[in-house]
């Protein structure tokens, strides 16, 4: 829940700083989205991608890998991608060096080896 939930209202919140303050591990990744997060288009709601599935990559105590699986309206078809998170208290989000709240996304039409996301 912590990799999606942080990941999106990161991502989609009018409140963004916030989140890069108190929910991002203090990664080199922070720095570079702090600096290129103002020139991002927010994608309209209609359009942005729902959550179908997940699944666990992997766990420690201090880290975990969450694939998910979205309906993507702007690509067409379903889109997969992995998110990291940290224990420091609580789950913060791990950014790629890149600055990007996940790996990078690829096509994926199979929802095989995913827990479903329902209620959408």
């Amino acid at each position: 829940m912590a990799a999606v939930q942080i990941r999106v209202r990161l991502e989609r919140a009018a409140g963004w700083q916030k989140v890069l303050r108190q929910q991002v591990a203090s990664d080199a990744g922070k720095a570079t989205y702090a600096q290129t997060r103002g020139s991002h288009q927010v994608v309209p709601a209609a359009e942005a991608a729902q959550i179908a599935g997940f699944r666990i990559v992997s766990y420690t105590t201090q880290n975990a890998v969450i694939g998910t699986v979205s309906r993507d309206p702007a690509r067409g078809g379903h889109t997969a991608m992995t998110t990291t998170v940290r224990w420091d208290g609580d789950w913060k989000l791990v950014l790629t060096s890149q600055g990007s709240a996940a790996s990078v996304l690829r096509a994926d039409d199979s929802l095989s080896g995913y827990v479903r996301w329902g209620g959408f």
